[in-house]
């Protein structure tokens, strides 16, 4: 909410005074100004310099999460990653549960707890909105960043196809739903 309806929040809807007959107040200026005589101001430099830089940050943030979520097909895949989730040094099975389990959580707690509407009231008070839901892309994309970076392989296969036909046919549709829910993101 712009500073100027928190600051005058007993002008909406009020009435006003003129020539002794009451009116409806007119409607508020984009400005924060009631007057239809005054011309709206421009925009100072200091706000186009703040809205261009909370573009600049969401495009960033947006960009850092499309490039997390293509490594994250990699990383699933085990295709053109340098860290997949079955690449690297295996421990010990408890060892790797404990911590991919606890990575696991860091995300979905992440996802669960910013997405709240009393989270989000909190949060903006701290931070503009018109960055709210960058931030929040942001940390989602930097939980994953870290969910690759700490993944433990397990050191027995969870599962296994055998026949090629089979793994082949098995990655095909994999790879033709992440194409699913990418396309719709890229053509947006």
């Amino acid at each position: 909410m712009p500073l100027y309806r928190r600051a005058l929040p007993q002008l909406a809807g009020k009435t006003c005074l003129t020539n002794g007959v009451s009116s409806p107040a007119p409607p508020r200026r984009r400005n924060g100004s009631r007057s239809p005589d005054l011309p709206a101001r421009p925009p100072r430099k200091e706000h186009r310099i703040i809205r261009l830089a909370a573009l600049l940050y969401g495009g960033a943030a947006y960009g850092i999460s499309m490039l997390t979520i293509v490594y994250a097909v990699g990383f699933v895949t085990n295709i053109g990653v340098p860290k997949s989730i079955d690449s690297g040094q295996a421990g010990l099975l408890a060892e790797a549960l404990v911590i991919d389990t606890l990575l696991l959580g860091l995300f979905a707690v992440q996802q669960s707890v910013m997405a709240r509407p009393a989270f989000k009231a909190l949060w903006t008070r701290l931070v503009p909105e018109a960055i709210e839901r960058s931030i929040y892309v942001l940390f989602a994309s930097l939980s994953l960043i870290v969910l690759f970076w700490q993944w433990r392989p397990f050191p027995v296969a969870i599962w296994s196809v055998a026949e090629p036909a089979a793994a082949a046919a098995i990655q095909a549709v994999s790879l033709a739903g992440f194409c699913l829910v990418l396309l719709p993101m890229a053509c947006s």
